[in-house]
């Protein structure tokens, strides 16, 4: 069956409280070293910013209780916040085949970007000419058939969380404000309502 094609802080921080302490006992500063430096402490490591792209859902194959949808389109430029500014990003073709080919799990499938509200989990992920392709299982739970009815209806789009590794993974025209990414790995899958990328679709949909 045919169906329509869709598109789509870190806490303050705390001081310890401060201990009463005696008073040291007097010395001659004619003789007291001088007090050594305080070491410095070494800098956090840089955290990588989990970031989220969206699309439509592509299909829903109800028999299966499958929803397969085109999660990134390749090459389609989307307005996406990164780092304080709005830029243009795109992806380019290739940009998940090493996190396909590494990966042995999946990450599961929820609403809204809202870890714990679980729907399902993707079976399988595919490079294909258009862009990267997920085949979502969803669960036989209420949340999971509310899911699967509005992907029916075309009332929901396919939405990635997705982080890249180092700053060598995507190309950064600063001045252009573009962004384009070459390497990312999956984080999550979610179904939304406000779609990013406007070529990504629901493919198919299956109930059982």
């Amino acid at each position: 069956m045919k169906m329509k094609s869709l598109i789509p802080p870190t806490p303050p921080g705390w001081e310890p409280s401060r201990q009463p302490t005696e008073p040291a006992p007097p010395t001659d500063e004619r003789s007291a070293p001088a007090p050594a430096p305080a070491p410095t402490p070494p800098a956090p490591a840089a955290r990588r910013t989990l970031l989220t792209r969206a699309a439509p859902v592509g299909g829903v194959a109800v028999g299966k209780r499958e929803i397969t949808v085109l999660a990134v389109p390749w090459d389609e430029s989307a307005r996406v916040f990164w780092r304080g500014e709005w830029w243009q990003e795109t992806f380019a073709r290739g940009a998940f085949a090493d996190y396909i080919a590494t990966t042995t799990r999946y990450p599961r499938v929820n609403r809204e970007h809202t870890r714990g509200a679980t729907v399902g989990k993707i079976m399988s992920l595919e490079e294909t000419d258009r862009g990267l392709v997920a085949v979502i299982k969803v669960a036989k739970t209420e949340a999971g058939e509310e899911a699967l009815n509005l992907a029916l209806e075309d009332m929901v789009s396919a939405s990635m969380g997705y982080r890249t590794n180092s700053d060598l993974d995507a190309i950064v025209n600063r001045a252009a404000k573009t962004r384009r990414v070459l390497r990312a790995a999956l984080a999550h899958l979610s179904l939304v309502e406000d779609p990013a990328f406007e070529g990504a679709t629901v493919l198919d949909v299956r109930r059982g």
